[in-house]
């Protein structure tokens, strides 16, 4: 097993703006925002106690074939930060990530990867030392 675990996820933000519809009641006027398709932004990366990899960013879809792809990049990232390449890698169990391609890849390139961990044991010290201002306590 490795002596680091390099943590991946990916995430969705939305961005631009949203039209609006606007309606007359008898008091007042009502807007509401209306957006049938609005337009994303997906994030995917990795972080370890040895730093973060660089962030990927894609308007598609995250489908299997592109998660192999950007897997390979960050990989590639990955060996860079641990010369001895003795590292694994944690991910949630996303459709894309446990895929028959996905897994077959993984062993072909000879990844090791844990699928059963909670999103929550992300160690405390990694965050304070990867985020660069800490966490606000709640």
């Amino acid at each position: 097993m490795g002596s680091y675990t390099f943590f991946l996820d990916e995430s969705t933000f939305l961005v631009g703006s949203f039209k609006t519809r606007t309606y007359q009641r008898k008091d007042a006027r009502v807007t509401v925002p209306v957006d049938k398709h609005p337009a994303k932004l997906n994030i995917i990366g990795m972080i370890s106690a040895r730093g973060a990899t660089r962030l990927i960013t894609f308007e598609d879809n995250l489908t299997t074939i592109r998660f192999k792809r950007y897997l390979n990049i960050l990989k590639k990232e990955a060996d860079k930060m641990c010369r001895r390449r003795d590292y694994r890698r944690a991910m949630d169990n996303d459709s894309k990530h446990i895929s028959e391609t996905a897994t077959d890849y993984m062993e072909d390139v000879g990844l090791e990867w844990i699928t059963d961990w909670p999103a929550c044991i992300i160690p405390r010290s990694i965050l304070l030392r990867t985020s660069g201002d800490g966490l606000r306590k709640r």
